[in-house]
């Protein structure tokens, strides 16, 4: 089964730039795959806040499901 090739820059509407930290490094200087989660996690979360998706201190906690 073949993926669809990702799609360019332009084609996406919304961008978080995340600064990557020493520990998030191995030894070969790759990020550790646990961190993508991470990362994910922290762009949806500035989404949310920044596009007022949900007002963590206004109101009812909201959930938001994504397939990564």
């Amino acid at each position: 089964m073949s993926r669809k090739p990702p799609g360019r820059r332009a084609d996406y509407r919304w961008f978080h730039s995340i600064t990557t930290r020493w520990m998030d490094n191995d030894v070969f200087q790759h990020v550790n795959n646990v961190n993508y989660f991470s990362y994910f996690d922290t762009a949806v979360t500035y989404f949310e806040m920044t596009e007022k998706v949900v007002g963590l201190l206004e109101g009812p906690t909201h959930c938001v499901v994504a397939e990564v």
